[in-house]
């Protein structure tokens, strides 16, 4: 191997020790809020999904800047997003049941409550976030109230250009969208789609590395095509119930199979 391509897979190699990407997702920002004017936002790293709640600062212009370095985040696992979709879930259904529920991870707990909790009469539901100490003391807080004025228009009249709004049909739109970005990390992290992936674009790829001269199958790699008892002509041991067929396996053949040899 020349000094290049030793150079080369060296780098390789410490590249993808050291490649460690940050995918960002859902952001949602409420400037009105009572409580913390704060936004929600949703970001994937190092196999965790974190939900971070910044503050919200005016400028002198009026415009509104996210305060990232003064934020709070907590990192989830799969379990554990899974945990808190679920309490999301539960929480839509029976919000006084479900109140202040949520998950730890590390010094950080999520919960999703109530307005009430925090002395506050508005609608919308509350994802808080806290760090906790040690010695079980609350060292920061932020929380981000749910915005539930969403709505769809219909009857649209073009004459006298009158129309109805649905806010009912729609207040939970944020709370569904959180609920959708957490069920997809926890579908993506089962690795499921992106065997898929591999699987419909590996043709492709190996295409292209045998025109660089590259063998994307190693030479050891080998598959067993044994046929599989059931898929076999066993004609004889095939009864016939109803709509279906049934197959019949001798008692030797059985104990064969489950290492019963006490016959």
């Amino acid at each position: 191997m020349s000094f290049e391509q030793s150079n080369y897979s060296n780098n390789y190699s410490n590249y993808n020790k050291d490649y460690c990407p940050t995918v960002y997702g859902a952001v949602f920002s409420n400037k009105t809020s009572e409580i913390d004017k704060t936004s929600l936002s949703f970001s994937m790293w190092q196999k965790t999904i974190k939900i971070t709640i910044a503050p919200l600062i005016e400028t002198i212009d009026g415009d509104v800047k996210v305060d990232y370095k003064g934020s709070i985040g907590a990192f989830l696992s799969p379990t554990k997003a899974y945990i808190f979709s679920n309490i999301l879930k539960s929480f839509k259904e029976d919000p006084k049941k479900y109140n202040n529920y949520g998950v730890a991870s590390g010094q950080a707990l999520i919960t999703i409550c109530t307005p009430d909790m925090f002395g506050k009469t508005s609608e919308g539901p509350i994802i808080n976030i806290k760090k906790i100490t040690s010695e079980g003391g609350v060292e920061q807080s932020y929380s981000y109230e749910i915005k539930t004025d969403y709505n769809a228009v219909h009857g649209f009249n073009e004459k006298s250009g009158q129309f109805n709004q649905d806010f009912e049909s729609y207040k939970s739109t944020e709370l569904d969208l959180m609920i959708i970005q957490l069920d997809e990390y926890v579908k993506a992290m089962t690795n499921a789609y992106a065997f898929a992936n591999t699987v419909a674009t590996f043709p492709y790829f190996d295409k292209l590395a045998l025109k660089l001269g590259v063998d994307l199958i190693p030479k050891s790699k080998s598959f067993s095509t044994a046929t599989s008892y059931f898929n076999s002509n066993n004609q004889n041991n095939m009864t016939t119930n109803g709509g279906g067929t049934t197959g019949t396996i001798p008692h030797a053949s059985l104990a064969n199979m489950i290492g019963d040899h006490s016959n």
